[in-house]
């Protein structure tokens, strides 16, 4: 459940960025003669909002309250301690896995955004041109949906991600 909240936080977070950051970098470009290079913005927009979906930032807010339970589990019975114990290390396992898993579809994600921020590149370096032909919005419509195969595999590593999770959830349950 908290892969969803903050699978869609970094959703509604890059909704809310990605055209201002679009129009930043155009307008960035425009007032410097096309000599700015603004892909990095798009760049940062995208590793944020990857960090925000993260597997880490969700083993950070689970962290205190596992810590919490194990040493519990142990004050109540040695035995039960040492089998959550052996639980964590089985999810643990499983967090790995879908990292290996995933890691495709993240790559080819970097891929697609160093594609993106390459195709930024070129179309800002006659920013003032198309600005004065007002092409703006046309370019901006067909950056917006090239993006959607970058949604698609970032879509496939989130769902290994949340499938992965599930079998820890299971793992957990059963014990």
């Amino acid at each position: 459940y908290l892969s969803r909240i903050l699978k869609n936080a970094a959703s509604e977070f890059e909704l809310e960025l990605k055209d201002r950051c679009f129009n930043l970098a155009f307008l960035e470009s425009v007032k410097a003669g096309g000599a700015v290079s603004p892909g990095i913005i798009i760049q940062d927009l995208n590793e944020l909002k990857g960090f925000i979906a993260s597997p880490f930032v969700k083993s950070v807010l689970e962290l205190p309250a596992s810590l919490i339970f194990l040493l519990i589990v142990f004050y109540i019975d040695s035995l039960f301690g040492y089998l959550s114990l052996a639980c964590v290390s089985i999810v643990i396992f499983v967090t790995f896995i879908a990292e290996k898993y995933s890691k495709s579809y993240l790559s080819k994600v970097n891929k697609l955004n160093a594609k993106q921020s390459d195709y930024l590149n070129t179309i800002i370096k006659d920013a003032v041109a198309l600005e004065s032909m007002n092409m703006r919005d046309a370019i901006k419509k067909r950056w917006l949906n090239e993006s959607s195969d970058i949604v698609e595999n970032q879509s496939n590593a989130e769902m290994i991600s949340i499938s992965m999770s599930s079998i820890s959830k299971l793992i957990m349950l059963l014990y």
